[in-house]
């Protein structure tokens, strides 16, 4: 049997903001999420608003189709972030923008007049705070390979961000695909066709590796190279996979996932704002 047992992790931060930040800062602004998020929290006892949670669900299965594949991605915000929630509707309007930019640079879109290009996938934003911690999980359609492909040859940039993905400089290369806390969890990813695959096993095209392109993207931000295209405040932890690829049913499971029942409980303040509606496609 696998050893289970947490081990510790190392994670990236946005050195910009920590370092100006005394330890009675950092605690007075634990205090002040840790506030925030416990107004979202109601009585375990409080009936769930099935209404509106099988209503939000239907919003986004119904662009769910056959034979696709989705990407999973997930931006955590680390504790001593005192956001409010439209705080955080404010940074998926920010992650929806970059990733279309990162494949049409002088795309724009205004808070009032939401677009996209016609070719770009949909995407779907879902907000949980927890623990002092808020996360954005992005769901979103396979981008086309193709495109993927000649935005690598043509876009500075982006060949620039993917040559250091590749070259090992924004996480190890030998970092296992399927990982083993990813296959304990759900067993039937021993009999994956990327399970026991490592990302320097991928062909350049894969979707697993694009989806943690997009990660990758959103997380970089370094000041001394002036290369600030990443989200200010993001972090993640280097050895967890926080990109995924699903096929059509597992993308439905998730949907069903992340309308998780304690975010539509009657009386709560966010009852039906797990789907940030503003910001997803959901026409």
């Amino acid at each position: 049997m696998k050893n289970t047992e947490e081990r510790p992790v190392t994670t990236y931060t946005d050195k910009e903001i920590f370092p100006r930040l005394s330890a009675t800062d950092l605690l007075e602004r634990a205090a002040l999420s840790k506030a925030r998020l416990d107004r979202w929290v109601v009585s375990e006892s409080a009936s769930v608003d099935e209404k509106i949670r099988q209503a939000s669900m239907d919003i986004v299965s119904r662009h769910i189709h056959e034979n696709k594949n989705y990407y999973l991605v997930t931006y955590t915000f680390p504790e001593c972030f005192s956001y409010e929630y439209e705080q955080m509707e404010e940074h998926c309007f920010q992650i929806r923008n970059k990733h279309i930019q990162l494949f049409d640079i002088n795309f724009r879109s205004k808070r009032t007049s939401l677009k996209k290009p016609e070719w770009f996938p949909r995407q779907w934003f879902f907000i949980e705070g927890k623990h002092a911690r808020f996360h954005i999980h992005v769901l979103l359609e396979a981008i086309d390979k193709s495109v993927f492909v000649k935005h690598i040859a043509n876009k500075d940039r982006t060949k620039h961000v993917f040559k250091r993905l590749i070259e090992d400089k924004l996480f190890k290369r030998k970092m296992k695909v399927i990982t083993d806390e990813m296959a304990a969890v759900h067993r039937d990813y021993h009999h994956h066709q990327h399970y026991g695959k490592t990302y320097d096993q991928l062909q350049v095209d894969d979707h697993w590796l694009i989806a943690r392109f997009l990660v990758e993207y959103i997380m970089h931000r370094n000041e001394i190279g002036n290369e600030k295209w990443g989200l200010h405040g993001v972090n993640q932890s280097p050895i967890s996979n926080h990109s995924k690829v699903m096929n059509d049913v597992e993308a439905l499971c998730k949907v069903e996932y992340l309308h998780k029942k304690e975010f539509y409980k009657k009386g709560s303040p966010i009852c039906g704002q797990s789907l940030c509606y503003q910001y997803s496609d959901i026409n």
